[in-house]
């Protein structure tokens, strides 16, 4: 009883695991070309809002607003969409920060994406092209 039991936990791992690696391959990367804006509010209470815009030829521009609509920071750098893993690199130079995420979903008009360093996730959604 204990042996078939152990079996079909194994069995639904490996269903759980297969079904996110299929979903995982069905995100359409070329959804990202374009134009995004975020915003969000930390756990510290903290806003946030950035412009994301998403070229084709794998250039990424991030602009970075306070809470007064003013624009604090614009930091460019590239990026790479593969089997929903979302990749930037920012900065310039020997000064370069990589990010990774996981896009949990993405459709035309928004994206949601997870933090692979901290677990935070985002959410945008597409400005007017």
């Amino acid at each position: 009883m204990k042996s078939t039991y152990t079996k079909l936990i194994v069995i639904a791992c490996l269903a759980f695991s297969s079904s996110s690696v299929i979903a995982k391959s069905l995100i359409n990367c070329d959804l990202l070309h374009g134009n995004w804006v975020g915003e969000q509010i930390d756990a510290e209470g903290n806003y946030s809002r950035w412009n994301a815009s998403y070229s084709i030829d794998g250039r990424l521009e991030l602009i970075f607003f306070d809470a007064n609509g003013t624009q604090a920071e614009t930091q460019e750098g590239l990026w790479e969409c593969e089997e929903g893993k979302l990749s930037s690199t920012m900065g310039s130079g020997v000064e370069k920060l990589k990010f990774d995420y996981e896009i949990l979903s993405l459709d035309q008009g928004s994206i949601s994406y997870q933090s692979l360093f901290d677990g935070t996730v985002f959410q945008s959604r597409r400005l007017g092209d």
